[in-house]
């Protein structure tokens, strides 16, 4: 993979072991993947804004967990597709949440798909494995 074809994730999440489990199960299925883990979803707004309103490339995937504080995973979706340079990013969601109704309404908002985040490792990296064989080119 060249420097103009990197695809880069964005994984915003509050809980640090998650973004660095997922950071290892990349690292081991895709290790040409850049990961970019962002565990305060202000920051992970503030950086999607730069990528929307500053020239820098936007990421090629974002990862995004649901339930943080602060600021809901629902509220990031909505920025992410009201903004004109990201409306096309793919968001995939990360979560504990089983709540029908919560992953109806992330799917409202724009997101590609809600996935449950399993519990233990083997599992995530088949899963990251699946969610990069649907949006890496």
């Amino acid at each position: 993979m060249t420097h103009s074809d990197l695809f880069e994730i964005v994984h915003i999440d509050d809980n640090r072991g998650d973004l660095a489990l997922t950071q290892a199960a990349i690292e081991d299925c895709c290790p040409d993947v850049h990961y970019r883990g962002i565990s305060n979803p202000d920051e992970g707004m503030a950086y999607l804004a730069q990528c929307a309103g500053h020239g820098l490339p936007p990421p090629s995937l974002v990862l995004l967990d649901l339930n943080m504080p602060r600021v809901h995973g629902q509220e990031i979706i909505r920025f992410i597709k009201d903004l004109e340079g990201l409306r096309h990013l793919p968001v995939v969601v990360l979560t504990t949440s089983t709540r029908s109704s919560e992953i109806q309404e992330c799917r409202r908002l724009g997101a590609d798909d809600v996935l449950v985040k399993p519990a233990d490792y083997e599992s995530l990296v088949e899963l990251v494995r699946v969610v990069l064989h649907q949006f890496v080119p």
